[in-house]
């Protein structure tokens, strides 16, 4: 979903609008100011919303790929800064290749991410984590767990 903001907000808030995630034309006029200022590999919804169980209080959680260059804190305030006041939106800001080593090391937030995530935009890079995350989770035997990710049994 690259290009124009014209086309790229309508793409995105369709997809929000099929999920009826909350702050949908908010949320779709941020990934419009996400790609104008980062360019992002990819922007992946996750959490409540992505699952369909967001309540009222909620906030909306976003993993957005790019190629940042500021350290961890900067890059939350940057992302911070592209939002609408009042718009509930938790971003968190990785590289691709932060995003790809905490994959690797099985992290538990990557992995819901990429196990329930929507990509809001960069279906093609989120696609690919997503395969690498399924080679993962058949070698390794994850699992899913009401209480988060286990290791069992993988292939050979």
């Amino acid at each position: 979903m690259r290009g124009g903001g014209a086309g790229l907000r309508e793409a995105v808030l369709a997809r929000l609008r099929a999920l009826r995630a909350p702050h949908a034309e908010e949320l779709a006029d941020y990934c419009v100011r996400l790609e104008a200022a980062l360019r992002p590999h990819t922007v992946i919804l996750h959490g409540s919303v992505a699952r369909g169980l967001h309540g009222r209080w909620s906030d909306i959680d976003l993993l957005v790929v790019a190629d940042f260059e500021e350290p961890f804190l900067e890059r939350l305030s940057r992302l911070l800064e592209l939002a609408e006041p009042g718009l509930p939106v938790q971003p968190l800001g990785y590289t691709p290749e932060e995003l790809g080593a905490m994959l690797e090391r099985l992290n538990p937030l990557v992995l819901d991410a990429l196990e329930f995530g929507i990509p809001l935009l960069g279906e093609e890079c989120f696609a690919a984590f997503k395969r690498r995350f399924e080679e993962l989770k058949r070698s390794k035997g994850l699992r899913r767990h009401r209480l988060g990710w286990s290791r069992g049994r993988g292939e050979g």
